[in-house]
This record gives C-alpha cells, structure tokens and sequence, in this order.
C-alpha cells in the first residue's frame, strides 16, 4: 500500500491494508474514546451550568422579556383605573363676577336691573344608571388588553426559553467538538513523533515525515476554526442567557413529543400564545366597536347636591338650595364623529 509507514515489525496503514493496525483506526478508535470520556466527566460531574438555570438567568433578566413584562404590567394598571367609572363622581364648583338681571316680576324695584357682584360654591354628586353599557364594554375591552399582553409576555418567555436552549445546546456541542479536535491534534503530534524518529533511523524516506506534517497542520486548523466557532457560541450565550457559560453543561433527554407531525402542528397551534394574543386583539376590536356604538345611546344620571350663594339672580342677600334629580343626556348630533370613529374601528378589525 502506497500509504503505509513501514518499520522493520510491521506496518502502519492509513488505509487499514497490511500486516499492522491501520493508521486511520487506531486515530478514529481514540478520538471516539477521548470525546466519549469529555462527555462522560461533563455529564456525570456537578451540574455548575444547568439547562434550566440557564433558560431561567435568559427569562429573568433578558430586556425582550422585561419589556414585555412592563407592558403587561401597564395594561393591568389601565385596566384598575375603570372603577372609576362605576364609583361617584364629586364635583366642588363656584363661580364669582358681576351679574345684571331684569326680572320685574321677581325682583324689587331697588334689584331690578342693579349689577351685582355675584357669589356661588356648590357641590354635585353624580351617579351613571345608564350609558349605553359603554362602561361595561371598555371593561372588557380592557381585560381582552391584559390578556393580550399576558399572551405577549408568555410568548416572548417562551421564544426567549427556546433561544436559551439552543444556544446552551449550541456550547455543548461546540465543547465536544473542541474536545475532539485537541485528542485528534494529539494523536497527530504522537504520531508524528514516532514518524520523526522512523526518519532519523532512516527507516523510513522523508516524504512520509512531510505527510505527516501537513496532516498536523491540518489538525491545528481544524482545532482553531472550531475554537473560533465555540467563542462565537459563548458569545451568543453571553447575549441570550445575560452571562458568559461557566462550568460543566449537561443535555437532558427529550420526553413526551407526539408521535408524528400532524399530531405535532396540531398541539402546537392550540398552545399557541401567538394566536392567543390574535384572539384577543378581534375580541378587543369588537369591545371597541360597541364603546362607539354605546355614544349612541341616552346618559341617566342620578344627580344630588347644594349651592350656597350671594346677591345671585340679581337678589341682594344670601340663597341656598338642595337638589335630587335624574338627568337626562342624549347627544343627537357629534358632526360626524361617530361615524369617523367606526370606520376606522372597522378598518382595525380587518
């Protein structure tokens, strides 16, 4: 065989052919060995980088996901702030300034048509019977918000989740090969060393020692390229995860995936927070296509309050009074506002 390394025992084969061991074996045999033992040691040690630790550090503190979180947390707050609406409102008013008022048939002669500096304070309390169920529509509006942005948040953590696995998984990888790369360039330098010696004792001609040069510089480049890959890898971890890798990883096993594809896209499709947050957005329009419809509807309110006044309607002297009533509102009338409003609601739905 043109590629054996012949000594005066035997044979060296990289092909396998001859009397001796081949050359390509004995390397792939070792290099197996050394990766599985490196596997073996990052498995069995102590854990100082596990997956989940990982995917928690990338869900805690990734800003995607803080962001996300802030918005679900600001949607919550505007959706606490519509008790509001369902609570009294109470309204403290006064007024002050020179009044003129011709009323004969109210008035004496020395109040009749006389200015007067007019004085009022009152208080007003108003409670809404009946709006249209506007109220109750921006309430759902506003759950169907909170919702959507709980589903946002769930699905941001969930793809940050992913991304932190693939990169941890893209680190364990790269270690092995690493690993692999530095027994097969020691294996190369072992060899080599025997070659050398073959060569000086003139057993062997020097172009087998120029092979086996080339082949360790050519390990030495694979060994760099996939150092280069393992930073890269470490530097996506760092961005991902929040903190460079440290320590031994360790890969679990997969458990409990459905059987085939179709079984596969269905679970998907169903647990999705991405068509979750869809459903919410179409509730939502729907919620606010009825808050315009409610500007429709009349307004009842329950109104209770007191004035106390001075030299008011053009009388000199002081004037209190008390009052209950329902009130009436209907707006017959917005210069088209309305109907601006729901087209544009309409076009958002679409």
């Amino acid at each position: 065989c043109e590629m054996c390394i012949r000594d005066r025992h035997g044979a060296f084969c990289r092909s396998g052919a001859g009397g001796g061991a081949g050359w390509g074996t004995m390397m792939t045999d070792r290099t197996h060995a050394a990766l599985a033992l490196a596997l073996l040691l990052w498995a069995s040690g102590a854990s100082a980088e596990p997956l989940r630790s990982a995917v928690e550090s990338a869900v805690t503190t990734n800003p995607e996901v803080l962001a996300a979180e802030a918005e679900a947390r600001g949607a919550a707050y505007e959706a606490l702030q519509l008790q509001s609406e369902y609570i009294p409102a109470v309204r403290l008013y006064g007024e002050v300034g020179p009044q003129y008022v011709n009323d004969p048939a109210n008035l004496s002669p020395e109040d009749n048509q006389d200015w007067k500096i007019s004085r009022t304070i009152g208080i007003e309390a108003e409670v809404v019977l009946f709006d249209g169920f506007r109220r109750a529509n921006l309430v759902y509006a506003s759950a169907a918000r909170v919702d959507g942005n709980i589903y946002r948040l769930m699905d941001a953590s969930e793809t940050m989740a992913l991304n932190a696995t693939e990169v941890y998984i893209d680190v364990y990888r790269h270690r092995g090969l690493v690993a692999s790369a530095e027994a097969n360039l020691e294996r190369h330098r072992a060899i080599g060393a025997q070659v050398a010696e073959l060569v000086d004792g003139g057993r062997l001609p020097l172009s087998d020692m120029l092979q086996v040069e080339d082949r360790i510089r050519a390990a030495e480049l694979a060994l760099i390229e996939v150092r280069r890959a393992l930073e890269d890898a470490n530097s996506r971890y760092a961005r991902i995860v929040g903190r460079p890798p440290s320590g031994p990883m360790s890969v679990p096993t997969l458990s409990g995936l459905p059987r085939d594809s179709t079984s596969l896209v269905a679970a998907a499709v169903q647990r999705s927070y991405r068509v979750r947050v869809a459903e919410t957005e179409f509730n939502s329009a729907g919620y606010a296509q009825e808050i315009v419809e409610a500007d429709r509807a009349p307004r009842v309110t329950l109104n209770a309050g007191g004035r106390y006044g001075e030299d008011v309607d053009g009388a000199t002297g002081a004037d209190n009074d008390l009052y209950l009533a329902l009130r009436f509102n209907w707006t017959l009338y917005q210069g088209g506002r309305m109907p601006q409003s729901r087209a544009l609601i309409e076009a958002r739905s679409k």
